[in-house]
């Protein structure tokens, strides 16, 4: 026991006495070296210096240099640790209190403060946690900036004062605002003081000037002084009149001029800076051009190699976009120090990290996600234009379809039709991949496209869609759901699918015309399938044309394409008036040539065969001619059925002249017969010249007449028609030419009524409207489409149409050039058509009254008419413009291209006009707004 007693009162010894604790090197070194500034900034002669604390950054922390004044002050310095400030932004210019000097009267009892050496790490985190604090509260005017603020926060909250509020009905000051807001001086004139605001709610005064520029923080006007009503114009005046205020406001006018030493320190830099910027935003703008040229045709940008490292290397595919910044770089110098600068730092990183595969934090310009941004930022900006220009116009129309791409995604367009200033505009506005096509579904896309780009689907008057039940529906089709929310709007049939849906009826209504348009589709595919008969074809073709002639080819039909159909007839047989371009003799030689050329096989013989068989025959000369005829009609009224701004009007007008020239067509069937008889003539001849035996036939064989049996209680017999000629007249010639007319009469039937009321409307018919032979019910469709009174809009017309050729004649000739785009699954065409302004369409009436600003005051209604008329939208054919474009841009190499930059870059190739108008500075600005990397490298 006495043993273990012994040892309990050793340990409690030893546990009495506390072990020396002995700095280690580092904290020996530490307190060294504070204790020598310290003692620094007590030496005689020394600088008056001043390191301020301030936010994290990257550079170290630097000293500010203030005017000497009467005597030196220590040095404070802090930790580095902590005084690091914000990248990009200098230290502050701060005051510091004088011995000696005039003290503000009004400072808060100084209490202990701690020696530099007794920091520690928690104060320098509460000092941090205590700036953001600071910082964060500078939003109200009444938060003093923190003293470690840069001079621009600290100007920025200058620029909120003073606040001087006066007395009102909800509160009244607790002082005279003339004599504490104004300062008098000799001569009785007065002085504002800008630097004192009045905060109403907690009733204080404060010093704006000494809250962002004095370091004694202690000052009762820094802080909120309480008014006091007795004392406010004393203690104003002393605190107006003390030393800490004065240096404030030299210190404020110094950063003001930009005097201060953290600008001159920093011009070099900043000017640096600048340029740095300047030629960072002239690459963006090269670059810009670029993909804009890239976007316009179509092409594909990416490459294999894609690696800033690898640019140099010109055996490499770079892709079209750094192959086209590679050229321009040896003419521009801007991009050719650019791509230099870019390839060396790759090289390097890639030297110092040969297995890293990303380019890490190097911004080079030139990366895909870079280019991507681009894109997609020139897209929507595109598609913010269409909408401000459609937000302005107020109404528009809505034409949509839709077609399954070449990733087998169902792609639909959405474009807009308005009138903006003088002109008639369709605008791709959306491009969207749905997974539905139910009614309900493509409408509801169509309202969240046209929300992103704040439109209302209220304002939409009128929608063209082809015939699908999914677009047309009258219960749950798209314009059924338009309906609903704007009951006023007018759905059309679009005009051009109609026509293209008649020639289709017309093309299948006869068992001849049948086979004639089978036979030109047989005879296309036996050429194509091999090129062994297609040789043959090509050689006898280039020994008989000249120039371009020489590479005609025979086309395919397809019932979606307008013009498949005259094209492939027009090529073999050229035209009813002009027949010396026909390769209808060239054809009958090459079929008679392989079919008895021994090195075509049995099937490949009997086929040419066949063929010589069905083109020979009188019958098929005589449907091919009728149909050229038809064609002759109806191909210019296609055509012009796809220009885009087309009126409603001037296409239903066209419309009818095709239906009167069909017409015009039934009884004329002898002028057919004579035009194929002599060109059966031509034929003859030129076979002769050939050496080919084939024969075409000169008349209609003659057929056994098949009689019907007369069954039980009929008493008239059927008397079949026996001259082959007379039947064909008959049952062919005017089953095609009643056909045709039929389909007008049956698919143009829709919105009458308007079409009525536009007959009053157009100019061609002024001279024969009279008041009293206008119906009085005659403009109520088209008024309240407008949204105007029926009888002012009559009246207004009557005095208009008494005045149009007099404004007519003093209008200037005009000329508008119209583009057709159309595209086969092989080729695109493009046709240009150039027309004088008629000056007797709707739309030369509506420039009139926009030209002369008839419509402010004398014809506002009929303008307002006018107007609504042209936004109409009767076609949808830019539509299948859009599709023509998707077709160019992704195509099988293309599949996987993502749907916002799919759409961003048919905003650029369709809408180039727009695209071509954007300003870089805009384009650069948004694109640097992305991240705050790119805003310090390009703003």
């Amino acid at each position: 026991m006495s043993s273990k007693r012994g040892s309990e009162s050793k340990d409690k010894s030893k546990e009495a006495i506390p072990k020396k604790k002995y700095k280690t090197g580092a904290e020996k070194r530490i307190q060294a070296s504070k204790k020598g500034l310290a003692g620094a900034g007590t030496a005689p002669g020394q600088q008056k210096l001043w390191q301020p604390k301030s936010q994290p950054s990257q550079n170290s922390a630097e000293l500010e240099v203030l005017p000497q004044e009467n005597a030196p002050l220590p040095i404070v310095m802090a930790s580095s640790s902590s005084r690091v400030e914000e990248e990009g932004e200098g230290p502050s210019l701060l005051i510091r209190e004088e011995e000696g000097e005039q003290k503000d009267p009004f400072l808060i009892p100084e209490g202990s403060d701690k020696d530099s050496d007794s920091e520690s790490a928690a104060d320098v985190e509460s000092d941090v946690l205590s700036l953001i604090t600071s910082t964060s509260a500078t939003c109200n005017p009444f938060n003093a900036p923190d003293p470690t603020c840069n001079i621009s926060v600290k100007l920025n909250f200058m620029k909120s004062h003073p606040v001087q509020p006066l007395s009102d009905a909800s509160h009244t000051l607790p002082f005279q605002a003339h004599k504490v807001y104004f300062r008098l001086v000799p001569g009785g004139s007065a002085i504002q003081r800008k630097w004192l605001s009045f905060c109403a709610d907690d009733q204080k005064l404060y010093c704006s000037t000494c809250m962002a520029f004095c370091t004694n923080r202690r000052s009762m006007f820094i802080s909120g002084w309480p008014v006091n009503k007795l004392h406010v114009n004393e203690r104003v005046k002393e605190h107006e009149e003390s030393a800490l205020h004065q240096a404030s406001v030299i210190s404020y006018m110094t950063a003001e001029r930009k005097s201060d030493i953290e600008t001159l320190i920093n011009v070099n830099l900043v000017n640096k800076q600048k340029e740095k910027i300047r030629n960072n935003r002239l690459v963006i703008m090269r670059l810009i051009d670029i993909i804009q040229h890239i976007a316009k045709l179509g092409l594909a940008y990416r490459g294999q190699d894609e690696a800033a490292h690898s640019l140099l290397n010109r055996d490499l595919n770079h892709g079209n976009f750094l192959e086209l910044v590679l050229l321009l770089s040896k003419y521009d110098s801007v991009l050719q120090n650019h791509v230099k600068e870019v390839v060396a730092l790759s090289e390097e990183r890639k030297r110092r990290h040969p297995q890293s595969k990303g380019r890490g934090g190097l911004v080079t310009f030139l990366s895909k996600t870079t280019i991507n941004n681009l894109i997609i930022l020139m897209g929507m900006m595109v598609k913010q234009r269409i909408s401000q220009e459609v937000t302005d116009a107020v109404k528009f129309s809505v034409e949509m379809d839709s077609t399954q791409d070449v990733g087998v995604m169902e792609q639909c367009s959405i474009i807009l039709r308005y009138v903006r200033e003088r002109d008639v505009h369709e605008r791709l506005i959306a491009l969207i991949n749905v997974k539905s096509t139910t009614g309900e579904a493509l409408y509801l896309s169509l309202k969240e496209q046209l929300e992103k780009v704040s439109l209302s689907v209220n304002n939409i008057i009128g929608c063209s869609f082809d015939g699908a039940a999914k677009m047309s529906g009258c219960y749950n089709g798209v314009q059924a759901h338009i309906r609903n929310v704007s009951c006023s709007s007018v759905y059309t049939w679009c005009y051009a699918h109609i026509l293209n849906l008649v020639i289709m009826d017309i093309t299948q209504c006869v068992i001849h015309v049948k086979s004639l348009f089978g036979l030109l589709e047989k005879t296309a595919c036996f050429f194509s399938e091999s090129y062994k008969r297609l040789s043959v074809w090509t050689e006898q073709v280039s020994s008989q044309r000249h120039g371009q002639e020489k590479l005609l080819r025979l086309k395919k039909i397809g019932d979606t394409r307008w013009w498949s159909k005259p094209r492939a007839l027009s090529t073999i047989f050229g035209s009813c008036s002009d027949q010396s371009k026909e390769l209808y003799s060239t054809l009958i030689y090459c079929l008679e040539h392989i079919s008895l050329s021994p090195q075509f096989d049995s099937k490949v013989v009997s086929e040419a065969k066949y063929l010589i068989y069905g083109w020979t025959r009188y019958e098929t000369l005589l449907v091919s001619f009728l149909f050229m005829q038809i064609f002759e009609i109806a191909t210019p009224v296609s055509d012009y059925l796809q220009t885009s701004g087309l009126d409603i009007l001037q296409a239903w007008r066209m419309v009818e002249m095709a239906k009167s020239q069909f017409q015009k067509l039934r009884p004329s069937f002898a002028k057919l017969v004579a035009l194929v008889n002599a060109f059966i003539e031509k034929i003859d001849h030129s076979l002769d010249e050939m050496s080919v035996s084939a024969e075409v036939e000169k008349s209609l064989p003659q057929k056994r007449v098949a009689r019907k049996k007369r069954m039980p209680g009929e008493l008239a017999r059927d008397e079949p028609t026996v001259d082959p000629l007379k039947g064909f007249e008959v049952h062919t010639y005017y089953a095609v030419i009643d056909q045709a007319v039929g389909s007008i009469d049956n698919k143009f039937s829709k919105n009458e009524k308007l079409i009525q009321d536009l007959a009053f409307l157009d100019p061609r018919q002024f001279s024969n409207i009279k008041e009293e032979n206008i119906p009085a019910e005659s403009f109520n469709t088209v008024a309240d489409l407008a949204g105007v009174d029926s009888v002012q809009l009559k009246s207004e017309l009557l005095n208009f149409k008494d005045n149009y050729p007099l404004l007519k004649k003093s209008s200037l000739p005009q000329t508008a050039t119209v583009t057709i785009e159309e595209s086969d699954d092989d080729e695109e065409i493009t046709s240009d058509i150039k027309k004088n302004v008629c000056e007797n369409c709707l739309t030369c009436c509506y420039r009139l009254l926009y030209d002369y600003n008839l419509h402010s005051a004398a014809y506002t209604n009929l303008f307002a008419v006018y107007k609504t008329l042209l936004t109409l939208a009767c076609t949808q054919v830019s539509c299948e413009r859009v599709f023509s474009k998707l077709k160019i841009v992704k195509t099988r190499l293309r599949s996987m291209i993502g749907q916002e930059l799919l759409e961003s870059f048919l905003l650029i190739n369709i809408e180039r006009d727009i695209a071509n108008n954007l300003v870089y500075d805009d384009i650069i600005d948004n694109f640097a707004k992305s991240s705050s990397l790119l805003q310090k490298l390009l703003i």
